[in-house]
């Protein structure tokens, strides 16, 4: 899934973060890091994956329709991803990349094998929710938005290293942040002994599909349900890729 300008869920760019060129490049000159994402990086991982993701190409998307307010969206995300342990929203499954002090793009990247849960996720947004007071007709309407993304990602196969909320801060895009998070994402998948990635991607959401396209994925499905109307999508593609690890010469091993 991504905000990349876009997440795969999602169409038009978000509010400005960083509006002035200068800033970018000031950023841009700074020494770049990719590194695991751990719970201090939770707010920026709620303020960016999360709530950018969804939104694919638009201005807003899935968590910007539910929570209206800004400041209780970020604060639910945020408890949900520090609580969200067998679910596929928990900071530990994150890579984060930025410059200096400032994370500027992130995206996780998990299997079902691992015993991670899509659907457990749904749960851990239900509690959540109720303990801000939401009533459970309100509950109840969140759950059944948010089950059409958990749902996709649990029909994957098992053993399918899975990329999922993809975003990247306005003031870091067209830097490679997200490509050396995807990359980085991508080698735990390998390091764990996953034989190959999946990733979907909101059709229409060209910026994403380059972004993975440039990292070696490759479209193989269409996935046009309509549950997916409840996004206000059309659908996804299914994108794959063998993670081969390679030898210092480049060939594989």
């Amino acid at each position: 899934s991504s905000h990349f300008g876009s997440n795969h869920y999602g169409s038009r760019l978000g509010p400005s973060i960083c509006p002035t060129f200068s800033c970018c490049l000031a950023l841009a000159m700074e020494s770049a890091w990719t590194r695991r994402a751990n719970i201090d990086d939770s707010a920026f991982i709620a303020r960016i994956c999360l709530q950018v993701a969804p939104r694919g190409h638009a201005d807003t998307g899935m968590w910007d329709e539910m929570i209206p307010d800004v400041d209780e969206r970020l604060a639910i995300l945020r408890e949900f991803i520090e609580e969200d342990t067998q679910g596929f929203c928990l900071h530990d499954h994150f890579c984060v990349a930025g410059v200096g002090d400032r994370a500027l793009a992130g995206m996780a990247g998990y299997s079902l094998q691992s015993g991670v849960s899509p659907l457990a996720s749904v749960e851990v947004l239900q509690r959540v929710l109720l303990r801000h007071g939401w009533s459970e007709e309100a509950v109840g309407a969140a759950k059944t938005t948010f089950s059409a993304i958990a749902n996709a990602c649990e029909g994957a196969p098992k053993d399918a290293w899975q990329i999922e909320w993809v975003a990247a801060d306005e003031a870091g895009r067209g830097q490679g942040h997200a490509k050396r998070a995807l990359q980085a994402v991508l080698e735990r998948g390998r390091e764990t002994g996953h034989a190959h990635s999946q990733v979907l991607c909101v059709i229409g959401n060209q910026p994403a599909l380059r972004l993975y396209q440039s990292c070696g994925f490759v479209i193989e499905e269409e996935n046009r349900d309509p549950c997916f109307a409840s996004l206000g999508i059309e659908g996804v593609y299914v994108l794959r890729q063998a993670l081969v690890r390679m030898t210092q010469k480049g060939t594989p091993e």
